[in-house]
């Protein structure tokens, strides 16, 4: 409900004693309200109507979820965070917080700890502790995180997390030392770390690993990884030798960009369902019946056979920065559902319409493109193309009429015929030379970044009455349509990012985030369209 829709109802509602929405028991209100997904719908909800907004503290209550405990002290202060100017939910805000449970720990040295004690901003953390004050420290029932930034994890702090009911045990240090070098407790169930681990010292019941690849770690000892795990990813490049048959028999996940080549008749656990690997180890994964999503690094010298590609995957992504691939329809398998091709692939024109179970293919490359994608099948719903295509898109590709979601970035050209089935549709800014015309029947639109230089803004008679949201990076419009009620801004370069929600005709609630600043305010659309650029400095 909104205040507008609202007022056509009433045109008094504010002020009617007599109005049904507007006498709802605070029971039956507090009803509602829980089933509203965010603390922002719950703002809007009771600035629809005086008396529930003067009962706000009766029937409203805040999950914050999005916000840390060991925030709240900044973030409510209005000398810390002066952006923050929802007065009348402060208060509010306080108890929320208050009322969340501690669910993440950041264990650190005695200088970090000072640190963060002495500024005004924290940590994304709900309680943060030196390691040398973790003896006398409860790990709340609630808490199920916990980060480690200190070099030296002693038999404390394990003993601790042994008796707790941690899940998730992060390592954000290149260098560490456990205690007597014995287990991690075995209630831990995922663990990640920014370097390699001996691993003997994994927990036996663990699921998760990640390990990261600062410094670059040593070869991983598959026999070594304990047997419950389900998930293993490895960041960055490897050629190193492994035993690929050695992996854990219930692994369901695996990234590990490997060149290492091992022997051919060794298979990945048959378990598998998400898988990445080089072209290199395709032949280690050819029987496996499985696998759904696999995602290949191509290698050059490698070349790939029909019989590589499990025709149990439904989702295929083939990758390549630095050689040229060429794409054949014996590569792909027939059930496919998701296909992306990422990098210098290539690939004849039309060889994507045979498959007619397709219903998302990506085309990434940021290279001016020849390649002519031709037809498309029927099935097809979401398209992304390259992001700079020199010729007439119909030329180019033929839409097919099912298309839902278009994502053509940088293209410069007209748009001639436009499926009516689009509601999504991702463009660059418009510009004088080439203007921008969003096509009927489009929902949202994404506009992306392209020159700064030349973006202006859209006549308000370009936009189709049927558009409901938009994103952007760049410029908001001077003026706003009012079929438009979300409009999302941010800068991928910077920790900027608002969302803009229509409350009536001429007032929105504003709410984000700039760098580790949390803002809210309510104001009319040209004050907006001003102030928020200038909070990305």
């Amino acid at each position: 409900m909104n205040s507008q829709s609202y007022n056509n109802n009433n045109s008094n509602s504010n002020s009617n004693s007599n109005h049904i929405f507007v006498n709802l028991p605070l029971l039956l209100i507090a009803t509602i309200v829980r089933e509203l997904d965010s603390d922002v719908e719950r703002i809007c909800f009771s600035l629809t109507c005086r008396r529930w907004f003067y009962l706000r503290e009766k029937y409203i209550w805040f999950t914050c979820s999005y916000i840390p405990k060991s925030f709240k002290g900044w973030l409510l202060d209005p000398k810390t965070n002066p952006t923050f100017t929802l007065n009348s939910f402060r208060e509010l805000l306080h108890r929320g917080v208050d009322a969340k449970p501690i669910k993440s720990i950041l264990v650190c040295n005695k200088d970090y700890f000072k640190n963060i004690k002495s500024i005004s901003t924290t940590t994304y953390y709900d309680d943060y502790i030196p390691i040398e004050d973790i003896e006398n420290y409860v790990i709340s029932e609630s808490c199920t995180d916990i980060t480690f930034i200190s070099h030296i994890i002693n038999q404390i702090a394990i003993d601790k997390i042994s008796k707790s009911n941690i899940k998730t045990v992060v390592f954000r240090t290149d260098s560490f030392e456990f205690g007597n070098h014995q287990r991690l407790p075995l209630n831990i169930s995922t663990i990640i770390l920014h370097r390699s681990i001996d691993e003997s010292l994994l927990p036996l019941n663990l699921k998760k690993l990640v390990l990261g690849c600062s410094p670059p770690p040593r070869a991983i000892d598959a026999a070594k990884l304990p047997r419950s795990l389900e998930h293993l990813y490895i960041e960055g490049r490897h050629d190193d030798p492994v035993d690929v048959g050695a992996f854990p028999p219930n692994l369901k996940f695996l990234h590990y960009i490997n060149y290492y080549e091992s022997p051919l008749n060794v298979q990945l656990p048959q378990s598998l369902t998400h898988v990445s690997i080089t072209n290199i180890w395709l032949p280690h994964i050819s029987n496996l019946k499985s696998i759904k999503r696999l995602e290949i690094d191509l290698v050059d010298d490698f070349p790939i056979l029909s019989v590589d590609i499990p025709s149990s995957v439904t989702q295929l992504i083939y990758a390549t920065t630095n050689i040229e691939f060429f794409v054949t329809p014996f590569i792909i398998p027939r059930n496919i559902k998701y296909l992306r091709l990422a990098g210098q692939c290539r690939y004849e024109p039309n060889i994507f319409a045979q498959f007619d179970r397709l219903k998302t293919l990506e085309v990434i490359s940021n290279e001016k493109t020849e390649l002519v994608i031709g037809e498309l099948p029927e099935s097809l719903t979401t398209l992304t193309l390259p992001y700079q295509i020199d010729m007439p898109l119909e030329q180019y590709v033929k839409l097919p009429p099912r298309l839902e979601n278009l994502y053509i970035h940088g293209y410069k050209g007209v748009i001639s015929y436009m499926p009516t089935t689009v509601k999504t549709i991702e463009l660059r800014q418009n510009t004088f030379k080439y203007p921008v015309i969003i096509p009927p029947s489009v929902e949202t639109v994404y506009f992306q970044y392209w020159n700064e230089n030349d973006t202006v803004d859209i006549r308000s008679d370009d936009w189709p009455p049927s558009l409901t949201s938009m994103s952007t990076n760049d410029i908001l419009p001077f003026q706003l349509p009012k079929s438009i009620t979300s409009v999302n801004l941010f800068k991928i370069e910077s920790s900027f990012n608002f969302f803009i929600q229509r409350l009536n005709e001429t007032t929105f609630l504003v709410h984000g985030a700039r760098n580790s600043n949390l803002v809210f305010f309510i104001s009319n659309w040209d004050t907006i369209r001003i102030l928020l650029p200038k909070l990305n400095v």
